[in-house]
């Protein structure tokens, strides 16, 4: 099972209908199996976006810096 938090979202008008959009995205995976490890990144976004005809939005391009990686601990039940 996978998460995603995109945090301190900044769009900026390129012109002709794209648009650059930065965040911070932080991305968690939660394996479900007793005593397995999950695992959380967080990394800087840079994507180029643009809007169709039709108002569909797709990505042009998709940048993803890597800051840092996480290992998650299982839970201990007590």
């Amino acid at each position: 099972m996978a998460r995603h938090f995109g945090a301190n979202v900044n769009i900026e008008e390129l012109g002709s209908g794209r648009y650059r959009v930065r965040s911070l995205m932080i991305f968690m995976s939660l394996d479900s199996p007793p005593g397995s490890k999950g695992f959380m990144n967080v990394g800087d976004h840079d994507d180029i976006v643009a809007f169709d005809t039709d108002g569909t939005c797709r990505f042009i391009k998709r940048t993803m810096q890597p800051v840092s990686q996480f290992v998650l601990s299982p839970l201990v039940n007590s």
